[in-house]
């Protein structure tokens, strides 16, 4: 994705490996945090790597990533120059890195674990994303929902309240159905 905001981090339902690419120009590893991207990060790829501060902001990572995070995948930090004129140094290095990080996803225990866990995050956003679409089918019927609709419409009810009630009604009747 280009920049960095908060619709740019659904790339990480949808990719293995997360490449985050910094140039020095980008700040320092305090930056990185705040923008959240020391914890979504697999690989850190320093590019222009040239430029004054490419270094720094490097080991500034490293330090910074390696400091506080426990991660059963050690993040690499790549220094780079994508530029033909520097024969695109460090390329075959991210290469690398993505082909041992997808190793770890398939066949380390930890790497395993973190891929299972994000194929039941995604089935899980799938289960949300069809009881919104079919809400009013599914649950319509519910007396329930008819008093939540017209106490929240008429300003009565707190919606916190109405919503603990309608999912321990809900959870009532699955365990009713078992």
């Amino acid at each position: 994705t280009v920049g960095v905001g908060q619709s740019e981090f659904q790339i990480l339902g949808l990719a293995h490996s997360t490449v985050v690419v910094l140039v020095p120009e980008s700040g320092d590893s305090i930056q990185a945090q705040k923008a959240g991207l020391l914890e979504v990060a697999d690989i850190f790829v320093v590019n222009k790597a040239d430029r004054a501060g490419a270094t720094r902001i490097a080991n500034d990572l490293h330090e910074t990533i390696h400091l506080g995070l426990t991660r059963p995948w050690t993040v690499p930090v790549i220094l780079s120059k994508a530029r033909e004129e520097d024969a695109y140094e460090g390329v075959s290095t991210i290469s690398q890195a993505l082909e041992a990080h997808f190793a770890f996803l398939t066949t380390d225990s930890g790497g395993r674990e973190l891929l299972g866990d994000e194929r039941f995050r995604q089935w899980r956003e799938l289960v949300i994303e069809e009881l919104d679409r079919r809400f009013d089918s599914v649950f319509g019927n519910l007396p329930e929902l008819s008093q939540i609709r017209a106490d929240l419409q008429a300003k009565t009810a707190n919606p916190y309240v109405m919503l603990e009630t309608f999912i321990t009604r809900l959870q009532s009747l699955l365990l009713q159905s078992r």
